[in-house]
């Protein structure tokens, strides 16, 4: 099947309300990144970086206009990562586990990850465009959960270290 996630990332003219709950409750500390951006809306508001495979060509943007291959970061970049609504378009559990483990390398040590992920997906697979939506649980402790709207997951740095190096086409 055909690579059509890029096809899910909405244009936006406000925060996404993930990413507004993380700033109004402050949890965006330190130098973040926001990861599988998509258009870039959440990040060029809120002047952080941004990265997306497809609408950043795999670079990772600074507010200041820098661009720089991801593959060229130092690890242990970054205090605070974000993903937003990017697991419900990622079929396999492994490719999301893979987009996991590649946040991990880019966290700082005592950095934290927020995942928030869709809870109003009525119906999960592909659609006839061939977009691929589901509501995905994770294994990583909540953070907040608006049912039928959407769910934060919080992963804490140190709880990363069980996981393999994975390699997958979605990072």
């Amino acid at each position: 099947m055909v690579d059509r996630t890029y096809l899910t990332a909405m244009s936006r003219n406000s925060l996404s309300l993930p990413m507004k709950w993380l700033r109004d409750n402050g949890f965006l500390g330190g130098k973040c990144l926001d990861f599988g951006c998509g258009r870039g809306y959440d990040s060029r508001s809120l002047k952080i970086d941004c990265y997306d495979p497809y609408w950043t060509k795999g670079m990772i943007e600074s507010p200041d206009g820098g661009r720089v291959s991801i593959d060229d970061v130092d690890l242990d970049s970054y205090n605070t990562i974000t993903c937003i609504y990017v697991m419900n378009v990622i079929p396999s559990k492994f490719d999301r586990d893979g987009i996991v483990v590649r946040m991990r390398n880019l966290l700082t040590l005592g950095g934290t990850i927020y995942v928030a992920v869709r809870r109003d997906v009525k119906i999960e697979g592909y659609n006839s465009k061939g977009n691929y939506q589901a509501n995905v649980s994770m294994d990583f402790p909540v953070l907040v959960e608006f049912p039928g709207k959407f769910c934060i997951y919080s992963i804490n740095w140190l709880k990363l270290n069980y996981f393999p190096t994975i390699d997958s086409p979605y990072i």
